[in-house]
């Protein structure tokens, strides 16, 4: 059984890890020379653990991830990205870990051009610039918002990043590798034995590219 809360330096809980909201087109990872946030460098088991690229239905949770007889750590999640033109999008994530199940969910996202709820840290961002050889990055905490905004959206709930004022090809939020939870276990929930994520949005996601919903996971062994 899971002791939701922290008994030593490792988060157990969802509830607590950092989220956010972003246009799906401005998270991801750097592979093969470049940005990738959607496609085959992207949605694919070596740059995530599990993902599922199936048609969403509002409101309707779809499984992500599921493992038991072994332990780790969630690193980030995301669910599927809302149609261009979309507002007030809200995504909830059911984590359940070592049979505990935690709700999580975030702020409506401020922008409406496809965007998506994520679960985790980036390990940097850029700040109203694509990113590209030589090009400054900045811790995640260093900025309430990136790239370009008509109007403030920070932080709306305390709690939910709003990035989703960015758009286009201008700020990048770059997802750490399974090495995350060595170096920033706070930003992670760790389980020992058992976990399981699913994820709804408030409207069907359908779009090829953005669609899908994901995960990367750390595994003891």
């Amino acid at each position: 059984m899971a002791v939701i809360g922290s008994r030593d330096s490792l988060n157990r809980d969802p509830a607590k890890m950092p989220r956010f909201n972003a246009d799906f087109q401005n998270v991801g990872v750097w592979v093969n020379n470049g940005f990738r946030a959607y496609g085959t460098y992207y949605y694919n088991t070596k740059t995530l653990t599990a993902f599922t690229d199936t048609n969403s239905v509002a409101n309707t949770h779809r499984t992500i991830y599921s493992v038991s007889g072994k332990g780790g750590s969630l690193i980030y999640a995301f669910g599927g990205a809302a149609p261009n033109g979309t507002a007030n999008l809200v995504t909830t994530f059911i984590v359940t870990v070592d049979g505990v199940a935690t709700t999580v969910t975030l702020a409506p996202a401020a922008g409406s051009y496809y965007i998506r709820g994520y679960l985790g840290l980036p390990s940097a961002i850029t700040l109203g610039q694509n990113l590209a050889d030589g090009v400054v990055t900045h811790p995640p905490q260093s900025a309430m918002d990136a790239g370009q905004s008509s109007a403030p959206v920070g932080n709306p709930d305390n709690m939910t990043v709003d990035y989703s004022g960015g758009a286009g090809y201008y700020p990048k939020q770059l997802w750490p590798n399974v090495n995350a939870p060595l170096v920033n276990p706070a930003a992670c929930v760790r389980f020992e034995n058992s976990l399981t994520i699913t994820v709804a949005s408030s409207v069907a996601t359908t779009h090829a590219d953005s669609r899908q919903a994901g995960c990367l996971v750390r595994l003891d062994s």
